[in-house]
């Protein structure tokens, strides 16, 4: 397995190779359970869209909301009050 690492400077951008850490080989022979990963990743990010779905939701509905409300506000102008210097 090949890991890069991808460095963006202002004057350019640096591509190094670099070794995964030893935590991911294993010791013995055994075999990772992938299908059970590959579950557990889909489920997450099946997760996550259905709540960034429902925050998008939310925040239309409050613009929405606001919307009316500036629309429907009261069009009696603002008057500012002089205020004194001190």
């Amino acid at each position: 397995m090949l890991n890069y690492d991808l460095t963006i400077t202002f004057i350019g951008v640096h591509i190094t190779q670099r070794r995964p850490p030893e935590y991911l080989f294993r010791k013995d022979d055994s075999v990772a359970d992938y299908k059970k990963m590959y579950h557990k990743i889909f489920n997450s990010v099946t997760d996550a869209e259905q709540l960034v779905s429902q925050a998008a939701r939310m925040m239309l509905a409050a613009q929405l909301e606001c919307e009316e409300m500036y629309t429907g506000a009261d069009d009696t102008p603002i008057a500012l009050a002089d205020r004194t210097k001190e």
